[in-house]
């Protein structure tokens, strides 16, 4: 059985392109049987791979007392066992899900996929593996069709997900686990007799994953399908090579039909109702859901429906979340953020822990408590704000010789047009600590090992 799941790895990774020759590996490990499993099979495949084992990384979560440190122990000790580096960190869940007012299980996702970038960015991992296993990928794809997704949502969890950084293009976070079910990890691990730890809130039936995990799928497979965890990752399959083709057409049409524009009445994006119209309706959805999403907000199908019909109407506006709104005015379709903040500059309060959104820069800001390497962190207590740079402003960046005007630094990188009037910063009073492009300021680095702040800004690109 060891052999099997070696083997199945070994092809799954081949055929997806998952890893090539030289990568140094991290492997995310919560101290569940998944993710042992993976980090004895990588260990097994480093040869035939021929990539490196270079760390352990571990998130805690606090969200289970005595059970999370314990979680931590376990994995430093098997890291420890293998000769392998130890990269934990952890954060207070609960209160980050409570400031941005969504659920506990989606809160400790994006703070531990934030955890996950800052090692990327590092430099000290070309990818880092995670233990999703086929059997979760059935579990997505059902959580998602229960919740009403399209065909996007339908290809659920990806093969490899690319990171983006500053010193690399090519950083991925990779899912090798992904065609094996489940039951191939637990008989893995008891072959080698490796133990690992059990976390009770899997079995919590207010989750909804765990009501389709001990529920549905198992009444699905008994009573309709045996192969049915099979056919839904399969369906994963074909939803997400759909999605890579519709992503070429969205961008094709995207050059065609939107632009960016600013004015004294707002800033957004503007589409052209002619060129609209003459796609498809499932293009037009698309398009108008990316042109959403690269101002900070995701509206619902009914929300996109009234935008589309809007843009077939001589005149009106439709209502968006965070203070987006869509006009209707000449040949033209707005996605408009307006008034007075657009025409003269916006600064809120940074939410810490929480979500801010920026959607006159496009973006969602991130801000979490958290312990990570040096250079990754902010170390700043009080209040912060979130707002367009102003002329005057300085900033500190790291591996430099000092402090540099905002200004100067904008146009080295060669920011132009309303985006850079609009370029946002994380401020303490009146000293900039953050700045996009650049990260945290060198003067407000937290020390290594050290509790700060980690800023992450989720920006769509035009």
């Amino acid at each position: 059985m060891q052999q099997g799941l070696t083997r199945r790895v070994a092809l799954y990774c081949g055929d997806h392109g998952l890893m090539k020759a030289g990568d140094r590996v991290g492997v995310a490990c919560s101290g569940g049987p998944d993710s042992v499993a993976l980090l004895r099979v990588l260990l097994e495949l480093r040869r035939d791979l021929g990539i490196v084992v270079a760390a352990v990384t571990h998130f805690n979560h606090k969200l289970r007392g005595d059970d999370s440190e314990g979680d931590e122990r376990f994995v430093r000790a098997l890291a420890e066992k293998h000769g392998l580096e130890f990269l934990g960190s952890h954060a207070d869940t609960a209160a980050a899900a409570e400031a941005s007012g969504e659920g506990v299980e989606g809160a400790a996702r994006k703070l531990r996929y934030e955890f996950f970038g800052d090692q990327l960015r590092s430099g000290k991992m070309d990818c880092i593996a995670t233990g999703h296993t086929l059997d979760d990928q059935a579990e997505t794809v059902l959580m998602r069709v229960v919740r009403g997704a399209g065909t996007r949502g339908l290809a659920a969890i990806r093969p490899l997900v690319r990171v983006a950084t500053t010193k690399s293009p090519a950083k991925r976070i990779v899912r090798p686990l992904l065609g094996a079910r489940r039951r191939e990890v637990l008989a893995y691990l008891a072959g080698l007799g490796q133990d690992f730890r059990e976390d009770a809130s899997n079995q919590d039936p207010r989750f909804l994953r765990n009501r389709i995990r001990h529920e549905l799928l198992p009444l699905l497979e008994r009573d309709y399908n045996p192969q049915v965890a099979q056919a839904v990752a399969q369906m994963a399959e074909i939803a997400r090579a759909e999605e890579q083709h519709w992503e070429r057409e969205v961008g094709e049409a995207w050059r065609q039909a939107a632009q960016w524009r600013a004015g004294g009445d707002g800033r957004g994006l503007v589409l052209n109702t002619a060129a609209l119209a003459a796609l498809p309706l499932a293009l037009q959805r698309r398009l108008l859901q990316q042109a959403s999403e690269k101002l900070g907000v995701s509206p619902s199908f009914q929300q996109i429906e009234a935008v589309r019909e809007l843009a077939g109407m001589r005149d009106g506006t439709v209502e968006l979340p965070g203070g987006v709104r869509a006009l209707r005015a000449g040949g033209e379709l707005r996605l408009w953020v307006g008034g007075r903040d657009a025409a003269t500059g916006y600064e809120r309060p940074l939410r810490v822990p929480g979500e801010t959104a920026v959607p006159e820069a496009g973006s969602v800001i991130r801000a979490s408590k958290a312990t990570g390497h040096a250079g990754s962190l902010l170390h700043i207590n009080g209040p912060l704000t979130v707002r367009n740079w102003r002329a005057g402003d300085r900033f500190y960046p790291q591996h430099s010789g000092g402090p540099k005007k905002v200004k100067e630094l904008l146009t080295t990188k060669k920011v132009t047009g309303p985006e850079r009037d609009l370029w946002p910063v994380v401020a303490a009073g009146e000293r900039i600590v953050w700045l996009r492009g650049w990260g945290v300021a060198a003067d407000a680095v937290a020390a290594a090992g050290s509790e700060g702040v980690r800023i992450e800004e989720v920006v769509s690109e035009e």
